[in-house]
């Protein structure tokens, strides 16, 4: 498992194994905005179904 990462000089990827505090630092970074758009994009999907059930806030 690898991470990416753009860097000036040097390798383009991040594993565990070459260096274990990098990767998780950035996988957990990337981690939590994958999982804050999911639940931004369910809450506005929420929102459309109940205005389209005649709910209005």
């Amino acid at each position: 498992m690898a991470v990416y990462r753009k860097m000036l000089g040097g390798s383009d990827f991040v594993s565990y194994t070459d260096d274990p505090f990098s990767f998780l630092r950035l996988f957990g970074l990337n981690f939590y905005l994958l999982k804050m758009g999911l639940l931004g994009m369910l809450m506005a999907y929420r929102e459309m179904w109940l205005r389209a059930q005649g709910w209005e806030p």
